[in-house]
């Protein structure tokens, strides 16, 4: 197996892990968060590195394919700049899973017969919804980032079979190891 091939199947393996933080990012609030800006990964910054890695796999492909030496150093190229994006992401990327702080607030107790207890007032039922409406925003300000809920084992899978890519691309469009 030659080492176009190689770096095929690791650029794959790459792609699959990313696609994977991707989803996972997309289904914890990425996008919801960019507003309140809870999330350190701007939308641009997650998209434009998905979209180069994809082009710059395509064009791998193509490459792998037709044996057209410029396509190679393109790919190269398209590769150098998805690595530099994913390490700035990496860099901005908090490393640990945070536990969900809203998971962590008390909830309303459950209603029973949906009447107060006796020697409630209204005043302490204002207060009472008052509080829970308090907890309520709280939870909602307090929501961990998208990316905290990417597995630490993906993210370093991710990042090592990127790397292996990038030699594997430069020696194969440096004609080392070819067939």
């Amino acid at each position: 197996m030659n080492v176009d091939f190689v770096a095929l199947i690791a650029w794959l393996i790459a792609a699959v892990g990313g696609l994977y933080l991707l989803i996972t990012w997309l289904v914890c609030g990425g996008i919801r968060q960019q507003r309140p800006r809870a999330t350190s990964f701007p939308a641009l910054l997650i998209f434009a590195h998905f979209l180069l890695a994809a082009a710059g796999l395509g064009t791998w492909i193509v490459y792998v394919l037709t044996e057209r030496d410029d396509l190679a150093w393109v790919a190269f190229g398209i590769l150098l700049l998805v690595i530099l994006l994913g390490s700035t992401m990496f860099a901005r990327w908090g490393g640990t899973d945070q536990p969900n702080v809203a998971a962590g607030a008390s909830k309303p107790e459950a209603a029973g017969s949906g009447a107060p207890p006796r020697g409630t007032t209204a005043r302490t039922l204002v207060a009472d919804r008052q509080s829970r409406a308090t907890i309520a925003t709280a939870s909602k300000r307090t929501e961990s980032p998208a990316e905290s809920h990417f597995p630490i084992v993906v993210v370093a899978g991710h990042g090592a079979f990127a790397a292996a890519t990038l030699i594997l691309v430069l020696l194969a469009a440096l004609g080392v190891g070819g067939s």
